[in-house]
């Protein structure tokens, strides 16, 4: 009889304190999972496309940017230096931006066909946009050299202020040359011959070889 007493004694006294919690404290939510940007929940352990589990080297669409990207990166590194000629009158800028956004959206393009985490997906456009950067500076001289129908013309300059020369005849650009003490340190008529072109992209590019070889020259001999 005491036991029974005391158990209706304990449930009356739950029940008044459970009166005296305000209705909005006395529902319960579900467990929250802690939020930590570090290491994956568990709900990215189920889900196969968590960028926590997503392995690049595994997913086909990723692979192939892979390969592209190295394929860039190698090409821009062997072609950037045996090529002896150079912009002049201005950089293609536009042409630039053009290859940077094709070679960013195609890879983005790849990896958002093979559904790749979009934040995967992101990065690698974006790493995709500035090696096309880079592959742009040599492939878009290649690209103009290649498309020139007529052969390179060697054309006579004559040095107007500094190291900014302008050729004697013909409507060619103005070329300023590399080396700005050097011919700082020269006085009176100097004129140098130059090969130029200007190829199927439009703009004008030359061989300044010659002038290079000229300036380690200098450079070698003190002078």
């Amino acid at each position: 009889m005491a036991e029974q007493e005391q158990t209706i004694n304990s449930d009356q006294q739950e029940t008044d304190e459970a009166a005296s919690v305000p209705p909005v404290l006395s529902k319960r939510v579900p467990d929250q999972v802690p939020l930590d940007v570090g290491q994956p929940g568990e709900g990215d352990e189920a889900n196969p496309e968590s960028v926590f589990k997503f392995d690049l080297f595994k997913h086909p669409a990723c692979v192939v940017t892979l390969l592209l990207l190295s394929a860039l990166i190698a090409y821009s590194i062997s072609d950037s230096l045996p090529m002896g000629e150079t912009y002049v009158a201005g950089f293609p800028y536009r042409l630039f931006a053009l290859v940077t956004a094709a070679v960013g959206g195609m890879v983005w393009l790849i990896n958002n066909a093979g559904k790749v985490p979009p934040a995967i997906t992101t990065g690698l456009a974006l790493v995709a946009a500035a090696v096309g950067a880079a592959t742009a500076h040599p492939a878009l001289l290649r690209v103009n050299a290649a498309t020139d129908i007529a052969p390179m013309q060697v054309v006579e300059y004559v040095r107007a202020t500094d190291n900014h020369f302008e050729p004697v005849a013909g409507d060619w650009p103005r070329i300023s040359m590399p080396g700005k003490a050097h011919w700082l340190a020269m006085t009176g008529d100097v004129r140098r011959i130059i090969p130029v072109r200007r190829g199927g992209l439009g703009f004008y590019q030359a061989d300044l070889t010659g002038i290079r070889f000229e300036l380690e020259l200098s450079s070698a001999g003190g002078g």
